[in-house]
């Protein structure tokens, strides 16, 4: 959990770093501030909502194997 932690808020570091790179943002400038906080608080729901839609999907498929009346059936062969 810890690695996972850490790989998560890197690529947030990164995308961030990303985005003001793409802006130019002078932080001195009141009114870039606000563009560049808005585009990355814009970016963290889209990122968000993502994964909330990949994890929704992956959670909705059939992971288990089909049971034939009781019996597991791999590769053609019965397995009980």
């Amino acid at each position: 959990m810890g690695k996972a932690f850490w790989v998560i808020i890197a690529l947030l570091v990164i995308g961030t770093g990303i985005i003001y790179s793409a802006l130019q943002t002078d932080f001195s400038d009141l009114g870039e501030t606000r563009t560049f906080v808005g585009a990355v608080f814009g970016w963290f729901k889209q990122v968000g909502g993502s994964s909330y839609e990949v994890g929704k999907t992956a959670a909705e498929q059939d992971w288990l194997p089909e049971l034939d009346n009781g019996t597991l059936i791999i590769n053609d062969e019965e397995v009980n």
